[in-house]
């Protein structure tokens, strides 16, 4: 029986092979360190990648950065070992009201690129729950490059979705 790392690790070999995109979402702090290996050998297939505000601080604790360095832990995944380098690796980083960090890395010596994406006020009282938030801005990113929209245009359509998603 192969371990769902193993199973990710087989469909990033596939997507790289076969110029494929590959999304990857860090999912929850905990797993970094229960299954930190795991998430470093399959983030080398990983063309997007998505954390939020909890995940990436986790995380750049685990390479030795600061906790509120989210921004610096965007950049080390993005400059980390990539099989596939016929596409870049894009590492979007949602911070709930804050700006979602873009970084992208085309896997040359150079430093990565970094946007800001704003996001949009919602009044604190059609806040209903946040909840669900973090997946719809991942589908509607998704959606948004399956439309053939930009980067950025695709996260406004996460963004959009996101919010509502959590608000009445």
């Amino acid at each position: 029986m192969t371990s769902n790392a193993d199973a990710l690790r087989f469909i990033g070999q596939f997507c790289a092979r076969e110029n494929k995109p590959f999304a990857f979402n860090l999912a929850a702090g905990f797993l970094l360190h229960t299954n930190y290996d795991d998430i470093m050998s399959c983030l080398e297939y990983a063309d997007y990648v998505f954390a939020n505000q909890d995940e990436a601080s986790d995380f750049a604790v685990k390479q030795g950065l600061d906790r509120s360095d989210r921004l610096g832990a965007a950049k080390f995944i993005a400059q980390m070992k990539k099989a596939n380098n016929r596409r870049p690796r894009v590492v979007m980083i949602s911070q709930g009201p804050d700006p979602v960090l873009v970084v992208t890395s085309t896997g040359d010596e150079q430093e990565p690129s970094v946007l800001e994406i704003e996001v949009p006020s919602v009044p604190k009282e059609r806040v209903i729950d946040t909840n669900g938030a973090g997946d719809s801005l991942s589908g509607g990113f998704l959606a948004g490059l399956l439309m053939g929209k930009s980067v950025p245009d695709s996260i406004k359509e996460g963004i959009a979705l996101a919010q509502r998603i959590i608000a009445k």
